[in-house]
């Protein structure tokens, strides 16, 4: 019979690696960004469409930020397979923030 001998599978380096720490904690401050502004306009939202007499828009106000997002996560995530996470990170972040 055989003998087989146990070999150590190589560590896999966690989230906060030094090679992976800046990707993490930007990846989580940028969700949170949007999180936040994504909170605070539904907060707003209702009391600026009566303010501004635009209920009837009330709709595209939300509708419009949500498309686009995800049309910007599609392409978005077609660049990063293609090149890297770096150019849509540098490109989207600004878009992202003019939105706010």
């Amino acid at each position: 019979m055989p003998s087989t001998v146990a070999t150590d599978a190589p560590a896999v380096p966690g989230l906060f690696a030094p090679r992976l720490r800046a990707m993490t904690v930007g990846s989580v401050a940028l969700i949170s960004l949007l999180a936040f502004e994504a909170l605070a306009v539904g907060t707003a939202m209702p009391t600026v469409a009566r303010s501004l007499d635009g209920v009837a828009l009330y709709g595209i106000a939300f509708g419009g930020p949500f498309a686009t997002g995800v049309l910007a996560m599609v392409v978005s995530g077609i660049w990063c397979d293609a090149r890297g996470p770096r150019g849509p990170m540098w490109h989207g972040s600004p878009g992202s923030w003019s939105g706010c």
